[in-house]
């Protein structure tokens, strides 16, 4: 998949995702000074933090734009109130989102029946 795609997916998973939902990244090989510096250290081994409120959002949407930080990212879960809402390996150009996100018609022609992500059928 080419970077314009992951870009654009990446983007439109998180803007779908509810506010202060919590994102943990596991990319050991991230430089972008940007996005590390609001990093925190997680519960879970191998991951960084980070709440997402409008300002993170806007921050790591930037950092996609301008750094390309999804080719960094070996894997990423984004949870609200412990509820697992999407996953996504290898730069995230895949991933799955949880059944109980509402989707827009717009994304599920633009992405599920594209086979970028799927939608579980168990959380």
């Amino acid at each position: 998949m080419n970077d314009m795609i992951e870009q654009e997916f990446f983007i439109d998973i998180l803007k779908i995702m509810p506010e202060n939902a919590v994102c943990y990244i596991q990319a050991p090989n991230l430089s972008s000074a940007n996005l590390l510096s609001k990093l925190n250290k997680s519960n879970v081994e191998y991951f960084k933090v980070l709440v997402l409120d409008d300002f993170n959002k806007q921050l790591i949407i930037n950092c996609v734009l301008l750094e390309n930080i999804q080719d960094d990212i070996q894997s990423i879960e984004i949870r609200f109130k412990d509820q697992l809402l999407f996953e996504g390996f290898d730069g995230v150009e895949c991933g799955t989102v949880s059944k109980k996100l509402k989707l827009s018609d717009d994304f599920i022609s633009k992405y599920i029946n594209d086979d970028i992500c799927n939608i579980s059928t168990f959380w």
